[in-house]
């Protein structure tokens, strides 16, 4: 069955048994996006963790995953512009408690000509190795971030 709108599928995918990476706290870190799942959008791309779209209306989704590094957030960056286009939300992973969580996010942007895109998060605290993410090394690729995006006109 075809997609009702075109559509991009991008996520940060590592082989089984790799750990998400270090979150190191302080600023904003570009989450990686190595990996297109599915793209109907002409003229979309993705190239060293940015997205690149054409002009048009769009509405995005996502998801971020940390690890035990207290308070998080992501945004969807529009690098183009030097603008926040789409607020994540706030989440919490403990990191006492071995916590993990998602900061994830949703909504609608316009862009009047071709502009290009990443994912950004900021913790709290730095967290080694498996702060942007825990594998579950059960024999398939880990996944991390994620990103939905669907191009309404």
């Amino acid at each position: 069955m075809a997609a009702p709108y075109p559509m991009m599928i991008v996520a940060d995918v590592k082989p089984s048994g790799t750990e998400g990476g270090q979150f190191a706290s302080g600023a904003w870190r570009v989450r990686t996006l190595n990996t297109v799942s599915f793209n109907s959008i002409s003229g979309a791309s993705l190239s060293a963790d940015t997205v690149t779209l054409p002009a048009g209306t769009y509405k995005i989704s996502w998801r971020a995953p940390a690890f035990r590094v207290y308070r998080h957030q992501t945004v969807w960056r529009n690098i183009t512009d030097s603008v926040d286009a789409i607020i994540g939300s706030s989440a919490y992973a403990d990191n006492v408690n071995n916590g993990g969580d998602n900061s994830e996010g949703v909504g609608i942007f316009n862009i009047p000509s071709t502009k290009s895109f990443q994912l950004w998060h900021q913790s709290q605290v730095t967290y080694n190795i498996n702060g942007l993410g825990v594998s579950s090394a059960f024999g398939l690729t880990s996944i991390y971030s994620q990103v939905f995006i669907e191009k309404l006109n």
